[in-house]
């Protein structure tokens, strides 16, 4: 079977969305990350997920917009996202009541550190494992200026790069992460003033992040997006649900780190500074957020069992 390509013009953002014959058009607009309330993850049960029909042809596959939608919103072209089966090109707009707008950060308190003690620090190396043959690197030894505690691990990939960085001074990533201090990384010249670190919180509707210089403990720069995880359901209960198949699961933490990395995008923006010099993230969510950002079923959340005495 032939499958037929469509184009979707989504207003107001004025976004064009690629779709095949047959689509539900709210899993379109959330695979192309156009954000819209849906309240119930796509079950058809909510009635928040509203576009207004403007062209095209499409069909409504069950009785779920009369439900929610008054006479008069239907003859305005009023249908839901969630039960929208895509026929041919189509532009829809999505009313003010359906639209997610880009989320405000909320703080409560911001914490100064006069002397922060960051999981990764960077040193100069004093001496080089730099030699010709790789068969006698690995028995070479780094040693770090001004470094003082238990020598750190090194991996083949950090040997690898030492060998083609070549002359002049070289910068070691020391993280203690995984509590064994270990050099994770190494780069040419004095980056020892180029250490950063980031927080994250990842929220049911919002992800917030927090550039930190580990050197001083001064927070450089602050973003916000909107989890787009939302639009498979605000309710955590939702997510649970949509994540039990190994598909549903693997898209839900897809969407979050792409939202994270939009965030780390606007704060190294801000702060002028570049990305691969976050030597250091520490993200967090809540019991159901945690698993669905590391990749991990949450089914099990889902069951309560009450004990009567």
């Amino acid at each position: 079977m032939i499958s037929v390509t469509l184009k979707v013009l989504i207003n107001p953002l004025n976004v064009e969305l690629n779709a095949e014959k047959g689509d539900i058009l709210l899993t379109v607009m959330r695979e192309g990350g156009v954000r819209i309330e849906s309240l119930c993850g796509g079950k058809g049960i909510c009635g928040k997920c509203r576009v207004i029909h403007e062209s095209g042809a499409f069909q409504a596959f069950s009785d779920a917009p009369e439900k929610f939608l008054s006479q008069e919103e239907l003859d305005e072209g009023y249908q839901l996202a969630c039960r929208t089966r895509l026929l041919g090109d189509c532009v829809f707009t999505i009313p003010t009541e359906s639209r997610i707008d880009k989320p405000q950060i909320l703080l409560s308190a911001e914490l100064t550190i006069e002397e922060p003690d960051p999981s990764s620090r960077k040193y100069l190396i004093e001496s080089s494992p730099y030699i010709d043959n790789p068969l006698l690197i690995l028995h070479r030894t780094i040693r770090l200026k001004g470094y003082a505690g238990v020598k750190p691990r090194v991996g083949e990939e950090v040997y690898g790069k030492l060998q083609i960085i070549g002359d002049g001074p070289v910068t070691a990533t020391v993280s203690k992460t995984n509590g064994f201090p270990e050099i994770i990384d190494v780069e040419p010249g004095d980056r020892m003033a180029h250490n950063y670190g980031l927080a994250v919180d990842i929220g049911t509707t919002t992800v917030v992040g927090f550039l930190v210089d580990l050197e001083t403990g001064n927070i450089l720069a602050r973003a916000s997006e909107m989890n787009r995880q939302i639009t498979y359901g605000e309710e955590l209960v939702t997510r649970i649900s949509f994540a039990r198949t190994q598909k549903g699961l693997d898209r839900l933490q897809r969407i979050v780190v792409s939202t994270i990395n939009d965030v780390i995008t606007q704060v190294t923006r801000e702060a002028d500074v570049d990305p691969e010099d976050i030597t250091d993230v520490c993200a967090r969510g809540n019991t159901v957020l945690n698993p669905l950002f590391s990749g991990i079923d949450p089914a099990y959340l889902d069951i309560a069992t009450v004990d009567v005495h």
